[in-house]
């Protein structure tokens, strides 16, 4: 790979003598990042795949008759209409 810099546009380039690699990590910096994620570790393994109550609640909407609600049936209606076209429209530039 060839790289060309442009003299005129000011580039600083310094010599990579002399410039030091990252830091190795401390034991404590590690060890702080580890009990960070071991919380969330719990947290999720502690968490059920299926939470009953969200079922129970799926449940009663899907068995209600006011759900969804009109006005949402009627919004939805109205975007499906936006998008929908005429034959007449597909021939027009």
């Amino acid at each position: 790979m060839e790289i060309n810099f442009d003299a005129a546009s000011n580039v600083n380039l310094r010599s990579v003598e002399g410039v030091r690699g990252p830091r190795p990590k401390s034991k404590a910096a590690e060890s702080a990042s580890l009990q960070g994620t071991a919380g969330v570790q719990s947290a999720f393994e502690n968490t059920p795949d299926i939470r009953a109550e969200e079922v129970e609640r799926g449940k009663a909407l899907f068995n209600s008759p006011k759900y969804p609600p009109q006005a949402v049936i009627r919004g939805l209606s109205r975007l499906l209409a936006l998008g929908v076209s005429s034959p007449d429209d597909q021939n027009k530039p």
